[in-house]
């Protein structure tokens, strides 16, 4: 099982994640988003530049997202713009050019350029 490490910030509802961020780690992950969304009104992710991500995990920020904008809560993702979370969301056709029925507020995790 790879390691990954999770703790929570000084800031409110921010999570700073990193290592191994797949189907290992995926019930503890959304475990602990789901924690972090019951309790605050603006979620941060904070990704770390050592994170590895697979489709699992990319399922699980999309759910997450959802959960948090059923609740008008919001939920974004830093350091996501790293080399191996961009080719994760590309090959496995998550990149889009604009949100889902449900993106009213135009937040969509997956949107890469386009209209949003």
């Amino acid at each position: 099982m790879g390691e990954y490490r999770m703790s929570e910030s000084e800031i409110p509802g921010t999570l700073i994640i990193s290592g191994s961020l797949g189907i290992e780690n995926s019930a503890r992950i959304k475990e602990a988003l789901m924690e972090v969304l019951e309790r605050s009104e603006h979620i941060v992710l904070k990704l770390e530049k050592d994170s590895s991500v697979d489709l699992s995990f990319l399922q699980i920020l999309c759910a997450a997202h959802r959960a948090a904008t059923l609740r008008q809560k919001t939920f974004e993702v830093l350091g996501a713009n790293a080399d191996n979370f961009e080719l994760t969301v590309t090959d496995t056709g998550y990149a889009r050019t604009c949100g889902c029925a449900m993106d009213k507020d135009h937040t969509c995790l997956w949107v890469r350029g386009g209209k949003k």
